[in-house]
């Protein structure tokens, strides 16, 4: 077999000269050939991701990947400007120090100079091209686009895209190449995938991901992967590996990325006061280096710190300096301070919120929080007798749970029908209340919040009874109904709930004309409002105990001519009192094993 040849010489980096050769090959030789010239291909594609370089651009290109690892953020822009005024700079190279710019950029959380820079490369560049090149400004302009825009659909499907482009390519890809961009692609879609309310291939593709970052070799991509990973996955070993490659290798970026999933971790494990300090050490690292990046983030979930500690003031104040500062997770920080108001009571500005949250989670298609919007507003819009409005929340609640058929979904729509069952007032209407939370209570699984909620509920409705049909036996159903909330509260230590449950039941034995059983509830009461510091239960103690000795005559009076339950029922505010209950308990959540304060919320304000 005759082949003719022609060989290129190196004269000088940038400059070339050609011979040509003739040789006859036989077999053997043939073979050899073939395997030198996939070995040739292997690395004219594996060097640099596959970019034709030459030696002093291949240099300063590997010094500004250098640079981007160590997060020496400056330095590294400085030296791609240098290498962009080059002469005779290739495509190729020019388009390479983009992607690595727009990386920066993304980086320092200059999301939309990012998208520009990795715009101009994919317009420069073609598929069939430099596959690598074009995936990674895919992957950067991405990443922009969706803190920029949060639109989660088209940056699922400009992830697929790279993911595709990289099964069908025809080039020979090295496999740390190729596990460099399957690291980032699987990470950045399984948090999407998160969003989109897809929790179980989300967690599957993080962790394949971090596996992919490994075989890549590349110690920032892993430090990149690993604190996504480590929240949704909620494993703080992740997190904590991070932590490690990020100090050994000096970025303080991703060294601040793994505080704040260190954060995030300890906020999902109910250690608010760490995860307080945690992420307050994140803003001095993004400071030092002018990065943005996850500040707004991090600021929201300060905010949910401070919240659950309830420091309402600062709690607002981080999580509204996080809505000013970010578009990305906008409805979570909506919805976060329309929370904050509800737990201080203010309902119009809670609903104002709500409604901004629901029409952001509506347009971005993030059905996560959708649920719980809706269901706070379903119990809004009771509170503020907007019954249409109720109803209307109600039906998309339903229409999310009928196509879903997600548990957590359903039992929002389950909790929120029982809501307007209950505000109607009918006797059908809250007959069938009573079935939907007795078919509640029934289920062992239920969440502890759920069952606290249908607890109160059930009372709730069997007061209304009561005063509906002033009976002994509607009396006994009240009163049976307020021991099993009191032994719920009692046994979650819920201390500020006890109380109120105590000054409740002292209202019911004014209804037996029991003064002295009315005034030994009293005290208990009093004793929980002293322990918890609760100034407003000991004013309300005060005012029902003065309440009961000016009436003694009289119900000495009521109890000789042994008035009926019609009559008595009105020595007590029950309403009243169950709408105290409603708005200014606060509830402790506990750590199961110690016993310690965890969190305060309130009833119908609880996250579940």
């Amino acid at each position: 077999m005759l082949l003719t040849f022609f060989f290129r010489c190196n004269v000088e980096d940038n400059y070339y000269c050609w011979s040509r050769v003739q040789i006859t090959l036989g077999p053997p030789l043939l073979l050899f050939l073939r395997m030198f010239l996939l070995w040739e291909l292997v690395c004219l594609f594996t060097s640099f991701g596959g970019m034709r370089l030459s030696s002093t651009m291949k240099k300063q290109l590997q010094k500004v990947e250098q640079l981007l690892i160590h997060g020496e953020y400056q330095e590294a822009l400085k030296l791609i400007e240098e290498g962009l005024k080059t002469k005779n700079i290739s495509k190729e190279e020019k388009l390479g120090f983009l992607v690595l710019k727009s990386t920066i950029q993304n980086d320092l959380g200059k999301h939309k100079e990012a998208l520009e820079t990795a715009e101009n490369v994919l317009k420069e560049s073609g598929e069939t091209d430099n596959v690598l090149l074009h995936v990674d400004a895919l992957i950067q302009k991405g990443m922009a686009a969706y803190y920029l825009y949060e639109k989660i659909d088209e940056s699922v499907n400009s992830l697929d895209k790279c993911i595709e482009l990289l099964k069908t390519t025809k080039l020979v890809i090295s496999e740390k190449e190729l596990a460099k961009r399957k690291a980032l692609l699987f990470n950045y879609k399984g948090g999407l995938l998160l969003s989109l309310g897809n929790p179980k291939e989300s967690h599957k593709l993080m962790e394949e991901s971090v596996s992919f970052a490994r075989k890549s070799g590349d110690k920032r991509i892993l430090a990149w992967v690993l604190p996504w990973t480590g929240i949704i996955t909620n494993n703080k070993n992740y997190a904590e590996e991070a932590q490690e490659i990020a100090i050994e290798i000096g970025n303080k970026v991703l060294l601040a990325f793994s505080y704040f999933s260190l954060a995030a971790i300890a906020t999902l494990k109910y250690d608010y006061y760490e995860a307080i300090e945690l992420s307050n050490k994140v803003y001095p690292l993004l400071d030092e280096v002018g990065s943005t990046y996850l500040r707004e983030v991090s600021y929201n979930n300060l905010g949910v710190c401070y919240r659950a500690t309830y420091q309402l003031d600062k709690a607002l104040d981080c999580i509204q300096r996080a809505l000013k500062g970010s578009r990305v997770q906008s409805y979570l920080m909506l919805s976060n301070i329309g929370y904050i108001y509800l737990l201080k009571n203010e309902l119009e500005e809670a609903q104002k919120y709500y409604l901004e949250a629901l029409e952001k989670s509506e347009e971005v298609k993030e059905f996560r929080n959708l649920p719980d919007i809706l269901y706070r507003l379903v119990y809004i819009s009771i509170e503020l007798e907007e019954y249409a409005q109720a109803q209307k929340h109600l039906d998309r609640l339903k229409q999310i749970s009928q196509e879903t058929n997600i548990e957590t979904i359903n039992q929002y729509y389950h909790f929120a029908s029982i809501l307007l069952l209950k505000a109607s007032g009918e006797i059908s209407a809250l007959a069938e209340a009573i079935k939907l939370l007795k078919e509640a209570l029934a289920k062992e699984d239920l969440a502890p919040s759920w069952r606290l909620e249908a607890l109160y509920s059930l009372l709730e409705i069997r007061i209304k009874e009561l005063q509906i049909s002033a009976t002994k036996e509607a009396l006994a159903e009240v009163k049976k109904q307020a021991i099993r909330l009191e032994v719920e509260a009692e046994e979650r230590q819920h201390r500020w709930l006890l109380g109120n449950v105590y000054r409740l039941q002292s209202q019911l034995a004014l209804i037996d004309i029991d003064a002295e059983t009315a005034i030994d509830l009293l005290e208990k009461t009093e004793k929980i409002a002293v322990e918890t510091k609760n100034e407003y239960l000991k004013e309300k103690v005060n005012g029902d105990r003065e309440k009961i000795n000016q009436q003694l005559d009289m119900l000495q009076k009521l109890q000789e001519r042994k008035a009926p339950i019609s009559e008595t029922v009105k020595l007590a505010s029950l309403v009243n009192t169950m709408q105290n209950i409603k708005e200014e308990t606060v509830i402790e959540e506990r750590d199961k094993e110690t016993g310690k304060v965890i969190e305060y919320r309130k009833l119908f304000a609880l996250k579940i």
